[in-house]
């Protein structure tokens, strides 16, 4: 019996026993244990930076409003009752949504001075060589980013061997989504920024 005349028999046998109308349900294949641990590490940690950067918020927040407590019950007592209902409504305004919200308008602000918008990648500083021997290879780096990315291997790129028969590096400093970072590859490894 051949592999086709087998397959069909076995689709045959199938069908006659119901299978034909309820296919077997096809299993979730789950995740091998070191991906889902890295995960949950990942997700732990995201999390516990966020309670981190609200519980700041938070302390802030309450000071700045122990501050204006204070404004207030000054001009009252000075019978300011204009300048105490403006305080009062700075008070109520000021809430830790409130001050996140302005926190990350001003980052993407920051960004934009910085020439790009919060994802994009902008380049600040780019140098290739070794020990006391370096060239400026920012303007030549830029020229290789769509703005977004940057995907090339380390090297010269046509400027000069600042350090002959050395092994060099590239060290780039940048900031892609309002965060800045520095990296240092070394010559003829894969510079991936903001890649998959």
């Amino acid at each position: 019996m051949n592999r086709l005349t087998s397959t069909l028999l076995a689709i045959a046998l199938a069908a006659s026993a119901g299978w034909a109308a309820d296919p077997p349900e096809k299993k979730e294949v789950p995740l091998p244990a070191p991906v889902i641990k890295a995960e949950d590490t990942m997700n732990d940690a995201v999390n516990k930076a966020r309670s981190v950067y609200i519980k700041a918020v938070e302390a802030e927040v309450k000071k700045l409003q122990a501050a204006l407590e204070k404004e207030k019950q000054a001009a009252t007592k000075a019978g300011n009752l204009e300048l105490a209902m403006a305080i009062k409504a700075k008070q109520e305004a000021m809430t830790v949504d409130a001050v996140v919200a302005l926190i990350d308008e001003r980052d993407a602000k920051n960004s934009d001075l910085l020439g790009g918008k919060t994802d994009d990648l902008v380049i600040i500083s780019a140098s290739y060589g070794a020990a006391n021997k370096w060239v400026d290879v920012t303007e030549k780096l830029k020229g290789f980013s769509d703005g977004k990315t940057l995907t090339i291997k380390a090297g010269d790129f046509g400027m000069g061997d600042p350090a002959p028969q050395v092994r060099k590096e590239m060290r780039i400093e940048y900031t892609i989504r309002g965060m800045k970072k520095n990296i240092t590859v070394n010559e003829g490894e894969l510079i991936n920024i903001g890649g998959k």
